[in-house]
């Protein structure tokens, strides 16, 4: 899962790097590397990724193995990829040697960032990006008045030539002084407009997302402005989270034996997208249907990290969630997934 910050960066380089992008249909650009799933923040294990000539996938989770398979459409410029039992159409974004970005077909910001973790072994995707953007520049802006005075000849041959030479250079400071003031004064609006919207698009998800008002919106900033984030009179409460019950009823419904370990696997990926690689070998048909989001959990995972620093909520969560997946859970530990 991509973080605001990340998918803004992606969509600010992809004006400046989009004409260094090689074509997908060169299979030989992303067969048979080491491809890592980036996620922000990056979570233990991994998800490794090797496309073979074959159109089959080995995809490892922490070093436990599974298998999926690949395609291009006939454009080959899209990728079908499937995998634990989940099958994405995939657009080409970007792609070279060390990076694939590609986006969920139909939507805005859906990213899946692949970095190749044997040319970029630290996966730092923006590093990696800032580094390559200096040594190719997309588009070199020089001002016209300078270029005029770089290219000119300067000959000191005669006290005339002295001061009309000192003249143009001192018409080349200031226009370049001048240059540099506009430029400055670009950047800061330029800015202060990204900014802007950037704060708009979030506030309008984070409405849509949750269908909250806005006058619910300005009580619970009061509130965290009069308790603070650790406030302890805030609790979870199922009524005004049907999105939550509907989640859960349907874990239920694909997993009606789940045990207690089972649960508390659960309850870990959803708060923290994140599993104990030693719990994992037990549970591994378990695992590969939350990670595929076969098991969803998008639901419980929104509101752990819209109330991250609530603990007496967090706590009311938790236990409102395992009671509700104990309701249909028996003696038996069968897994059905």
């Amino acid at each position: 899962m991509l973080n605001c910050p990340m998918i803004k960066h992606i969509k600010n380089l992809l004006p400046r790097i989009r004409n260094h992008s090689k074509k997908l249909d060169h299979i030989e650009i992303f067969v048979e590397k080491p491809w890592v799933l980036i996620q922000e923040p990056l979570i233990s294990p991994l998800f490794e990724y090797e496309f073979y000539r074959d159109n089959k996938t080995l995809i490892s989770v922490g070093g436990n193995v599974s298998w999926g398979t690949w395609s291009l459409t006939p454009s080959s410029q899209r990728l079908i990829l499937k995998n634990f039992e989940v099958e994405l159409l995939l657009e080409t974004v970007f792609i070279d040697k060390s990076v694939m970005i590609l986006k969920k077909s139909g939507t805005s910001d859906d990213f899946y960032v692949f970095m190749n973790r044997i040319e970029v072994p630290n996966l730092n995707f923006q590093e990696y990006f800032d580094m390559t953007h200096l040594n190719h520049p997309e588009v070199k802006n020089e001002h016209p008045e300078v270029k005029k005075n770089h290219d000119k000849k300067i000959e000191l041959s005669s006290p005339e030539n002295e001061a009309e030479n000192k003249l143009s250079l001192d018409q080349l400071k200031i226009s370049k002084r001048k240059l540099d003031q506009e430029t400055k004064k670009l950047i800061n609006l330029l800015k202060l407009i990204s900014e802007t919207e950037t704060r708009k698009t979030h506030l309008t998800e984070e409405l849509r997302k949750t269908k909250i008002s806005i006058s619910q919106l300005k009580d619970s900033h009061q509130h965290l402005l009069v308790h603070g984030p650790d406030s302890e009179s805030l609790i979870f409460n199922p009524e005004e989270n049907p999105e939550l019950i509907q989640e859960l009823n349907e874990v239920n419904k694909k997993q009606p034996n789940l045990n207690r370990r089972q649960i508390e696997l659960y309850l870990t990926f959803a708060e923290k997208r994140s599993l104990p690689s030693e719990k994992i070998g037990d549970h591994q048909k378990f695992v590969e249907a939350l990670v595929s989001a076969k098991l969803p959990t998008s639901a419980s995972h929104r509101l752990f990290s819209s109330h991250s620093h609530l603990h007496n909520y967090k706590n009311s969560l938790k236990s409102f969630m395992e009671n509700t997946l104990l309701q249909t859970t028996t003696n038996t530990s069968v897994e059905t997934i």
